[in-house]
């Protein structure tokens, strides 16, 4: 089936995964509700819209837009369970390219049924570092819409 989109595509510097290659995503919600929370060298606690994607090479990522955005990637996604995920920061966009720190993430995702596919919800906390500041970080989101794809998994 289709999907509609409530939110315009993010612009093409966005659209890359964390190797620099570019995302082709098999499915992408948005979830019911959210929290980011910075701490260190950003000040943040807010509920910015979350959006989660699954990609084309299986890894599953949620996007928190705010300032700086917060993306945390979990390769090989196989649905509700822990996971090692990458998490980046990023902060200023330069005109060529994100300032970004990187950092190593706890990730607990849940998984329910729904009438159209799944909901997935979660909870990360990191620490990161690099060329846009030091800090921890935590989040979480619920009731993301997710639908699985033959060619997805």
């Amino acid at each position: 089936g289709r999907v509609y989109h409530r939110q315009p595509s993010p612009p093409k510097a966005k659209s890359v995964g964390l190797d620099g290659q570019p995302i082709h995503a098999q499915a992408r919600g948005e979830s019911a509700v959210s929290h980011l929370t910075v701490k260190g060298d950003y000040q943040v606690d807010t509920e910015p819209p979350t959006f989660c994607t699954l990609n084309a090479d299986k890894a599953f990522q949620i996007t928190w837009r705010a300032v700086p955005e917060v993306v945390v990637r979990i390769e090989n996604f196989r649905g509700a369970g822990e996971y090692e995920g990458e998490i980046r920061v990023r902060a200023t966009y330069t005109g060529e390219a994100y300032r970004t720190s990187k950092g190593k993430a706890k990730v607990s995702i849940q998984v329910t049924a729904a009438s159209s596919g799944s909901l997935v919800s979660g909870a990360f906390s990191s620490d990161y570092t690099g060329e846009s500041g030091k800090g921890t970080v935590s989040g979480s989101f619920e009731r993301c819409p997710y639908v699985l794809t033959d060619t997805a998994l």
